[in-house]
Order: C-alpha cells, then sequence, then structure tokens
C-alpha cells in the first residue's frame, strides 16, 4: 500500500520510534522515524504468521513510499490503559465483578496462547501495552516489538521481567517461553488483585529487589515469606481465592516449572464457572478478615542443640525424662533400679515406684508468624507442670532427669533464649533434639516396647529380612523413616514440615473467618498430599516395605481406646482410619460452619482446662490421619501397627543403655 494512497485524518500520538495517525474509517497508520531492513523484515515474518485475533494489533498492511517501507496500517482500538483501569478498580471507581476480572485475566491468556501457537512471544509484557474498551475487552498493543523466529524483541520491563532474566542486553539475548510464562503471570496477577504487583509488599523492598530474590510473599498452604509482609486486606482476598489458583501463582513465582497459557485457560475458565455457581467470591476485594496471620506454619530447623542430662540427686538411683514437645509436657520415670530388663507399663506406674504423666501445653501455638515464642506466655504454660514434674523426680529419688524437646523449640528463632529461660528460671538443662535423633529415638522405643504384645512380636520377628516404615507426627512435624532391620540406620529419612499444630495454624492464615470449615478441610487434604506426593518419589515408593509401625497423638487416639497401654502395639488397616478419619471431619462440620466458629471454640476449650478435650481430639485427627493414610497409599500398604509408646520411652531406653555402657547412638548429654 501506498502512503499517498492512505486518507490520514490527524496525529494521535508520538514516541521514540515514531507517529501514529487516524485514518479514515477504522485504522490507524504508524510511520516510523528511521525504519532499516532489520526492521522491515522482522514486519514481513510477524505478517507471514497469518495473526488473525482480534485482541491482537498486527501490522494489517505496510505501507510504502519511494519504494520503501515507512510504516504499517492497523486496526483502531478504542480503550485505555490497563494499568490505569486497574487503579480505577482499586479504587472502587469501576462497577465491575470479580467475574469481569477473571474474563479479563482468561482473554489475556488465550491471546498468549494464540500467539504462541503462531510461534511469537510477546517479549515486552506490561500492563501499559494493554488497552481495555468499554465492552471490557482487550487488545495487545506495540505489537510490532514481538520477539519473532531471530528477530528479538528489543525491550523489555523490570517489573514483568523473571529474575533469570534481569540485567540482560534484550537486543542480544532472545526471549524463551518459561520466562514468558512469569510476565505473563505477573500480568494476570495484578488483574486478579486488581493493580498490586505480586512482588509488592508492605515494608519490603521494590518489586525489582523482590523478584530478584523470590520474595513471593502470599501463602500457600505452610510456605509463607514472613519478611516481606502483607495487606491484611490483600491476604484475605487472595485466601478467596481457589486453591487451584493459587497453585499455579506459587508454580509460576516459586519455581522453574512455570505454568503455561494453556493451563491459564483452564484453571481461569474454571474460575470464572465457580464463580457463578457461587463457589467463590465475586467481589474484587475481600472483606473477610484472615482468620489468624500471625502464627508459624513451618519448622524446618533440623539441628539440636543443648545438654540433655541433669543430676538432681547425686545419691539417686533412677532414671527420668522430661519431654517438652510442640502439644505437651511430660514425665517419665521407671519404678525399678538402673538394669535392662522386659518392658512393662507396669514399671512406669506408681504402684511400682514410677510415673508417667503427660500435660497439653499447646507451646506451638505461642510461636508467632516470625517463629518467635513470647517467653512470658511460654512460662505461663509450663510453669506449674515443671515444678510440679522436678519435685516428682526428686521424691521418686531421680539421679539423672534427661530433658528433651522437639520440633517447636527446635524451631523457634528465639530457641538460644529459650534454653536460658529454662535454665534461669528452673535450672534445667535442655537437649533441643534434631529431626534425626528425634526419628532414631522414636524407633528405638518400639524395639524395646513392641514384644509384650502378639501384634508386636509379629512385627518384630525375622526383623533383619524386614524392611519397617516409621512414622512419628507431632505437633510440629511428621518423620518419615525406613530401615532395613528393625536395628539399621534409616536407608531413608524424611521430616515432612507440618504435624497437627502447624496444620491447624497453616489452615487458619489459608483461610478467613467466615471461610467455610469444609473449604479449608478440602484444602488442608489437598495440601498434605501433595507435599507427601513431592517428598515420596518413585525410587522411595518402590523400596519394599513389610511393616510400618506409627506414633501419634492422631492415630493413637484413632484406635477408640484409652490410654496408651491399651493403644500400644493395635493392628490398624487402612479402612478404619479412613473412616475415624471421616467421623472426626464429619462431627467438627456439623458444629462448627466457619473458620471462625472452630476457632471460637478452640479458645473456649483451651480456656476451660477441662482434661476431657473432644474438640481439640478431633480437629487433630481430623487434620493429622489424611497424612497417615496418603502414606501408606504411596506405599501400597493395607494397614499399621499403633506404637503406643513413642519418643520419652526412646529416650529412656537410649539413656538407660548408656548408663549401663551400651550405648550406639551420639546424642548430646
Amino acid at each position: 500500500m501506498l502512503k499517498n494512497s492512505l486518507k490520514i485524518e490527524t496525529e494521535i500520538a508520538s514516541g521514540g520510534e515514531g507517529k501514529i495517525f487516524k485514518l479514515k474509517g477504522q485504522k490507524v497508520y504508524k510511520e516510523f522515524h528511521n525504519i532499516n531492513n532489520k526492521i522491515q523484515e522482522k514486519l514481513d515474518r510477524i505478517m507471514l504468521r497469518n495473526i488473525n485475533l482480534d485482541s491482537i494489533c498486527t501490522p494489517v498492511q505496510l505501507v510504502e513510499e519511494n519504494g520503501k517501507t515507512v510504516g504499517y496500517t492497523m486496526n483502531s482500538i478504542e480503550g485505555v490503559n490497563l494499568k490505569n483501569y486497574l487503579f480505577l478498580v482499586s479504587m472502587g471507581k469501576k462497577n465491575i465483578k470479580r467475574s469481569n476480572l477473571v474474563e479479563i485475566a482468561t482473554q489475556i491468556a488465550s491471546s498468549f496462547n494464540y500467539l504462541h501457537s503462531k510461534r511469537v512471544l510477546v517479549g515486552d509484557v506490561s500492563d501499559n501495552n494493554v488497552l481495555i474498551d468499554e465492552n471490557l475487552n482487550i487488545h495487545l498493543i506495540d505489537c510490532d516489538s514481538f520477539q519473532v523466529d531471530k528477530y528479538l524483541c528489543e525491550v523489555g520491563t523490570d517489573e514483568f521481567t523473571p529474575a533469570e532474566m534481569m540485567g540482560k542486553n534484550f537486543k542480544t539475548t532472545p526471549r524463551i517461553l518459561n520466562s514468558e510464562y512469569f510476565s505473563l503471570g505477573v500480568l494476570l496477577f495484578k488483574i486478579l488483585i486488581p493493580g498490586r504487583h505480586p512482588f509488592t509488599v508492605t515494608n519490603g523492598g521494590s518489586p525489582i529487589e523482590n523478584i530478584k530474590s523470590g520474595s513471593f510473599a502470599y501463602p500457600l498452604a505452610n510456605d509463607y515469606d514472613f519478611n516481606t509482609p502483607l495487606d491484611k486486606k490483600l491476604l484475605s482476598t487472595w485466601n478467596e481465592m481457589p486453591l487451584y489458583i493459587k497453585e499455579c501463582f506459587f508454580k509460576t513465582f516459586k519455581t522453574e516449572n512455570r505454568v503455561s497459557p494453556k493451563e491459564w485457560l483452564e484453571v481461569l475458565t474454571k474460575y470464572k464457572m465457580d464463580i457463578l455457581e457461587n463457589s467463590y467470591s465475586n467481589s474484587i476485594f475481600s472483606e473477610d478478615i484472615v482468620a489468624n496471620s500471625d502464627v508459624a506454619i513451618s519448622l524446618d530447623r533440623r539441628t539440636g542443640i543443648g545438654n540433655a542430662q541433669n543430676i538432681l540427686n547425686s545419691n539417686g538411683t533412677k532414671i527420668g525424662v522430661l519431654e517438652i514437645s510442640t502439644k505437651a509436657i511430660k514425665l517419665l520415670v521407671r519404678g525399678s533400679d538402673k538394669e535392662l530388663k522386659e518392658f512393662s507399663y507396669e514399671d512406669f506406674g506408681e504402684k511400682n515406684g514410677g510415673f508417667r504423666e503427660g500435660r497439653l501445653t499447646n507451646i506451638g501455638k505461642l510461636l508467632d508468624k516470625n517463629r518467635n515464642m513470647n517467653i512470658s506466655a511460654l512460662k505461663k504454660a509450663i510453669d506449674y507442670s515443671i515444678h510440679e514434674f522436678l519435685a516428682k523426680a526428686r521424691e521418686l529419688n531421680v539421679k539423672n532427669l534427661y530433658c528433651v524437646a522437639t520440633a517447636a523449640i527446635r524451631g523457634a528463632q528465639n530457641r538460644d533464649e529459650i534454653l536460658r529461660f529454662l535454665k534461669n528460671e528452673y535450672n534445667l538443662s535442655c537437649r533441643v533434639l534434631s529431626r534425626d535423633e528425634e526419628s532414631s529415638l522414636t524407633t528405638n522405643a518400639f524395639k524395646y516396647t513392641g514384644r509384650i504384645h502378639p501384634n508386636g512380636v509379629k512385627v518384630l520377628e525375622n526383623s533383619t529380612r524386614k524392611n519397617y516404615l516409621f512414622i512419628d507426627q507431632g505437633g510440629g512435624s511428621t518423620e518419615i523413616a525406613i530401615l532395613r532391620g528393625i536395628d539399621s540406620s534409616p536407608i531413608f529419612s524424611k521430616s515432612l514440615n507440618f504435624g497437627s499444630t502447624i496444620l491447624l495454624n497453616t489452615l487458619t492464615i489459608n483461610s478467613n473467618l467466615s471461610t467455610s470449615l469444609a473449604t479449608a478441610f478440602e484444602e488442608n487434604l489437598k495440601t498434605v498430599k501433595s507435599k507427601i506426593n513431592n517428598t515420596l518419589k518413585k525410587e522411595v515408593r518402590d523400596i519394599p516395605v513389610h511393616e510400618c509401625i506409627s506414633v501419634g497423638t492422631a492415630i493413637t487416639s484413632a484406635t477408640g481406646k484409652s490410654g496408651n497401654k491399651k493403644q500400644h502395639c493395635t493392628v490398624m488397616n487402612y479402612d478404619t482410619i479412613e473412616k475415624s478419619c471421616f467421623n472426626a471431619i464429619k462431627f467438627l462440620l456439623e458444629k462448627y460452619e466457619t473458620v471462625e466458629d472452630l476457632l471460637v471454640a478452640l479458645k473456649a476449650e483451651d480456656e476451660s482446662k477441662c482434661k476431657n478435650r473432644v474438640l481439640d481430639s478431633a480437629l487433630t485427627k481430623a487434620l493429622g490421619l489424611p497424612a497417615f493414610l496418603e502414606i501408606l497409599k504411596r506405599f501400597n500398604l493395607d494397614k499399621l501397627v499403633v506404637s503406643g509408646t513413642g519418643l520419652w520411652y526412646g529416650t529412656f531406653y537410649h539413656h538407660l543403655e548408656e548408663e549401663l555402657g551400651m550405648h550406639q547412638m551420639d546424642i548430646a548429654n
């Protein structure tokens, strides 16, 4: 097309590359200040791609003057800049709903998917390069900068650029699909949470700094960057979006396995349908409140520290164990003096000069979002029990009291301060167990205690020729170990960053107060399945397992029996565990409709100090049992045997062996 054939009406824009003119009819004309062979070849290549989509404003015809290309025509678009439009939405100045935002995002994903099918990359992804008209139709503009084959997109916008492309010279560095997926994710996020960049945080660095450091501040299950706190209104809006949308953003911003436009199309289409069916809120921003954003949802420290031994009575003859766990504080003393003999629950009973008692303290709930534990709150939770247990140990003529702590204190940022508090306040030395130590001691317990029951004898017979799977779920973590023989070191050991307490914290930070409890449990189940699936890779699942031994409040409660003695060595099949989990969830859903209802009831039960904690027990099973079920399923197992002894017994027998000169495991003392 010759330039002199154009019916130019007015100049409507001017920039560094050239000018844009309105033509008579529905077209506009872009004329370059200077056009070289490279630009002309690129325009030819774009046109050869035959891009024919109304939402993409690519060249329609090249325009020539004196035998040279000087510009091109394209369809005229009436609309406003998407960035400005989203700002107005965020200010409440546009009368639209969330379903409209999802439709806008769907159009964006569809346009990118179409271009990628044509082997074209947008390159300079930005909300400044998108127009939106009064009918909420979107249009990609500045399309002559697209990347086609060897013809690169030579410009970029840092706030949409992934970390691996930061600082690159785009005149010489080609984009790839995976980097464009990141940029698309940023654009979609800014649409679904209007105008808010996913890497913008309150009291944090700039979006560019946070992209470089990977500081995406929105939580998914117990993955949450607490160093980049959020405005709670935005967090509650995030919580109201479906898990499948949040997972896509997490994959795009936190992994290299980023979400493609085609995948986005599928989930956004589902999201819109779910909104229209009232499964999710149609409000732009949530008016709800996050259930609890100031709790710890990951206790990922593995290492141990400290000294376990406390000499209470130099003339004493007994060994005692004081365990400070995430949920309880426990004292264990055996009545008989230091000798290695067949295990009996009666030896630890008061009638025979022993002692065994655990008291619920829930110190895991005292950890804030930065994993700091308030010392005053800790003292209030444990003070009475510590004093009584120390007095009882002295009364029972305990010489060496071994004090150990688990996930809550291990994972606390201020654990050194906690250890100093225990020493200064109670003259109590404490060993914070490493995860490996905790796992080994728990395993050690069943080796000594399992033989008192026919079920345990059967599990332990021919032990050198069996592979054992141990599952130990506490309040702060779930430990998985596989041993070749009951006396061997693990051939596989993994700690999952969730126990029953952490799962409750995760539920509250990923939910708003009015979130239905059914939805919260559903997301918890998906989280557990995902974590276990990512942990137990095929090479692990292919290890043949002959016996499964499990310990933890959730699984012991699921036996339906009262007391560890009756629970010990109970064989539970998959269906029985599943039924117990189902009944616990059913009980809670029949009593409580929302997360807020549940939290109010939990607080009332905590404050009542009642021993029969029905709600806590049901919640522990509802949150904890799915992990046991999923692990059994992964190893194709249909049953497990419950250990009613656990860490405190394992610690006792370890130090008994040590004092008798038989110890094999190196635990600090």
